[in-house]
């Protein structure tokens, strides 16, 4: 589903809810839809807030609410305590592997995998109809990895 998909998608769900739209949704949607990678609330608030410097940071929580409840952006745990989101893309279905020591993430795709978890889910007497696969482990470098944040995982980096 490309950004027009997902626009035409959130201009349905408030229509079909009677909400209006305002600019700080659009900027924030915009901002959104910009995104590469996960995000959190502040990295959406603080970009739009560089955009729309009167934007609220209550308007941004509410209006990513809403962007959940409308289907344009799932939450991601990177096991970091830091609420964070991605967009929905239903072409572009991947897992994650997280590393716990430095929060670097890397997403994959992997059809053997996938194929696994479907039998998986017939053998077990189910249809699967959506899955979401987030591993964790250590990255092999520890120490020594380039994405280690002083931080510790809260440090997250994409990859």
């Amino acid at each position: 589903m490309d950004v027009v998909d997902l626009g035409a998608q959130w201009r349905a769900y408030c229509a079909s809810r009677a909400l209006k739209s305002t600019r700080q949704r659009a900027v924030l949607l915009d901002v959104v839809l910009g995104w590469s990678g996960h995000f959190s609330l502040d990295d959406v608030f603080s970009a739009a807030a560089a955009e729309m410097p009167a934007i609220g940071y209550a308007t941004a929580y509410r209006t990513l609410k809403l962007f959940l409840e409308a289907g344009l952006i799932a939450p991601i745990d990177l096991g970091d305590g830091v609420s964070r989101y991605e967009i929905v893309r239903h072409e572009e279905h991947h897992d994650h592997i997280v590393c716990v020591g430095c929060g670097r993430v890397v997403e994959f795709v992997d059809a053997h995998i996938e194929e696994l978890q479907v039998e998986v889910a017939h053998r077990l007497g189910f249809d699967l109809v959506a899955h979401r696969m987030d591993l964790r482990g250590r990255c092999r470098l520890g120490e020594h990895c380039p994405h280690r944040s002083p931080l510790g995982p809260a440090g997250v980096v994409q990859s």
